[in-house]
């Protein structure tokens, strides 16, 4: 019985270092999913900010371009009406 009961102990005791095990795993694990979760979203948030200023860049251009053209038309239209000369 002595036995018996030591090897039972012995099991339980295997078992709670177990469950300890598993807890701290999971626990590191929330941890890790945590930080990944916060890298993403600042990774995100990087990209957002890229594409901003991209786009924002891209209608400034744009703009450039279309102020180019209509300079180029009223100059060209006042060439014609013999108005200046360039």
């Amino acid at each position: 019985r002595k036995a018996e009961k030591e090897k039972r102990e012995k099991i339980l005791e295997q078992r709670r270092i177990l469950e300890e095990r598993e807890l701290k795993l999971k626990e590191e694990l929330e941890e890790e999913k945590k930080k990944l979760e916060e890298e993403f979203k600042l990774k995100k948030e990087e990209a957002l900010k890229k594409a901003e200023k991209g786009a924002d860049l891209i209608e400034k251009r744009a703009k450039e371009r279309y102020k180019e053209a209509l300079d180029f038309v009223i100059r060209k239209v006042l060439l014609e009406n013999g108005d200046r000369k360039d």
